[in-house]
């Protein structure tokens, strides 16, 4: 068998065609976006419809979280083997029904199960959006457009709050609710009118025709490789301090320690979302242009441990110099996506989603345990931690800390990630045994 990389990739007949697909993506990410964020617009009316206290409100946070990951596995090997048209099709119209349903909800328990099919079905997106940049868009474009991609969606969830505010103000939540399901049930038919693909992916593909493999024993291939389960540990590191420091105990930190109000506080957060912004697609192209990409890697976690330091030094800065040094952090913050662009290019083509979801799930595992830590090891202020009552800055510290120590570690496993030199495998060498029929 002939395994000589092939470099000839065979643009679409259509040129627009792959960016309309890859617009439309991008609104079921922002569509997506707006559904997650619902709890935390809504929490008083929720509250006071279901008498609910603030465990409640948590696991109705949760009931969509939790499936959003668990589910990602399975999601990319379903995008794999039957394609996009169907799967994300379904994605967008479970989460439609999730909406639907909870937005109908007249229990504490319907409301668990909207939510609980709401981030079911929401995670198709990024996965959906990964698969359609594989199959119909250059190698080296992907790095800079995925990129892009994660600066929709964190625009999409700053917006997010600001849209489904002025919509549940306008309307009423329950109103709001049953408006975003019926606009998810005409978006899930627009898209599987407009895809076109048959199993196994999208119909047209811009790789190179190399024999079929059969997709178990690829996967299987993959997850041999030593540099799988070592991207897998360096993206789990350093996705997991975010609900930590942006999500959770960022901004409570900030107001009790530096006596920030809740506007500056935000600034400062907002100036970190802008710097990932920036960062990533940019971060992306650059890596691509001089096809290096551990160097990357290795100094943003390197300087970002340290930055990540700062916050618990006994110095004061006002909000203004806490910007410059998020914004400035989230420069190189902006770079660890490629980590998964290296997990791709490491694969070949046909498993794109099934190696995606496997390096992106790596983040619910190190979060449980990071939460699980912080339980054992600091038991006497998590209490008045989780309701953000009675904060006082020392409190916050065991929490803070944890930030650094898992950028420490993605420093250390960043030393042992092999370079691809920006180049794509798009076949590779497997025993006769493995090759489909096809």
């Amino acid at each position: 068998m002939n395994t000589k990389q092939a470099d000839k990739f065979l643009p679409h007949p259509r040129p627009y065609y792959p960016w309309l697909i890859l617009l439309i993506s991008l609104l079921f990410q922002l569509y997506k976006s707006l559904l997650l964020v619902i709890p935390s617009v809504i929490a008083p009316d929720v509250a006071q419809a279901f008498q609910s206290n603030t465990l409640n409100l948590r696991i109705l946070v949760l009931a969509a979280v939790v499936p959003l990951f668990i589910f990602q596995i399975p999601v990319g090997i379903f995008l794999d083997k039957f394609g996009v048209r169907r799967i994300t099709s379904l994605g967008i119209f479970i989460s439609a029904i999730g909406v639907t349903i909870f937005g109908n909800s007249s229990s504490l328990t319907t409301a668990y199960m909207g939510r609980f099919l709401i981030g079911l079905g929401a995670s198709v997106a990024l996965v959906n959006i990964v698969k359609i940049l594989v199959n119909w868009f250059n190698p080296k474009m992907f790095a800079t457009l995925f990129g892009v991609a994660i600066m929709l969606a964190a625009l999409g969830d700053l917006i997010g709050i600001y849209i489904t505010s002025a919509i549940v103000e306008t309307f009423g939540w329950r109103t709001a609710m049953i408006n975003y399901g019926l606009a998810g049930f005409i978006f899930s038919i627009f898209f599987f009118i407009l895809v076109k693909d048959n199993a196994p992916g999208a119909q047209y593909d811009i790789n190179p025709k190399v024999p079929q493999l059969k997709l178990g024993p690829t996967i299987v291939r993959m997850l041999k490789r030593k540099q799988s389960w070592i991207l897998a540990l360096f993206v789990g590191f350093v996705q997991t301090p975010f609900p930590i420091s942006i999500g959770l105990w960022g901004i409570p930190y900030l107001k009790s320690k530096h006596l920030f109000t809740d506007e500056q506080a935000r600034f400062v957060f907002g100036a970190l979302l802008l710097g990932i912004c920036i960062s990533a697609p940019l971060m992306g192209y650059l890596s691509t242009y001089i096809k290096k990409r551990k160097f990357f890697l290795v100094i943003s976690s390197l300087v970002v441990t340290l930055l990540s330091i700062l916050p618990i030094l006994p110095i004061h800065l006002d909000y203004l110099n806490y910007a410059f040094i998020f914004f400035f952090q989230a420069l190189f913050i902006g770079m660890f996506p490629l980590g998964i662009t290296m997990m791709k290019e490491q694969n070949v083509p046909q498993i794109s989603a099934t190696s995606f979801t496997f390096i992106h799930s790596s983040y619910v595992i190190f979060a449980c345990i990071s939460e699980l830590l912080a339980k054992i090891l600091f038991h006497s202020h998590w209490d008045h931690l989780v309701s953000f009552k009675n904060v006082v800055p020392t409190s916050h510290l065991p929490f803070i800390i944890r930030v650094t120590m898992w950028f420490g570690l993605a420093f250390i496993v960043s030393l042992f990630i092999k370079e691809t030199y920006a180049k794509q495998k798009v076949q590779e060498e497997l025993p006769a045994t493995d090759f489909s029929e096809e």
